[in-house]
Order: structure tokens, then sequence, then C-alpha cells
């Protein structure tokens, strides 16, 4: 029965390795919770966009909103709120 174990250590050495993440780097809860306030707003704009009546202003302003969170995608440093 011992010899039996010996090769399944192979296996579960390999499988508890360090991986590189598909995800990417894991994010700081301080940069997980700005993230998800971003969303959020985002989430907001397109919500009251909704009431406004003329659809090609209403779509250049889902436009211009989308452009501003992308642009602003790979901003990494966090800025502290006003109190």
């Amino acid at each position: 029965m011992r010899a039996l174990a010996a090769p399944w250590r192979s296996f579960r050495s390999y499988a508890t390795t360090g991986r590189k993440s598909r995800l990417g780097p894991a994010l700081s809860l301080e940069h997980f919770i700005q993230r998800t306030r971003v969303l959020s707003f985002y989430r907001s704009i397109l919500r009251r966009t909704r009431r406004i009546a003329d659809p090609k202003t209403r779509a250049e302003t889902r436009k211009f909103a989308r452009d501003e969170i992308e642009r602003h995608r790979g901003v990494t440093d966090l800025v502290s709120p006003l109190p």
C-alpha cells in the first residue's frame, strides 16, 4: 500500500505549485472598494440618462461617461475621499 502512495506525492506537489492567475494580480481591499464605488457611480449615471428625452443627447451622454471611465481605467493610485 505504501508503494502506491509515492506516485501521488508528485501529483500533489504539482497541483499546489504557484500558477499565474488568468485574472491578473489580486486587488487590495482599498482598490476593490474603490472599483466597486466607480462601477456603482457609472451605473447610476446610466440609469439617470434614461430620463433624457432626446435619443441623440442620451447616446452622447452615455458615450461621454463610458469614455471617461475607460480613460481612467489604468489609474492605480488611490486618493482618500474628502472628509
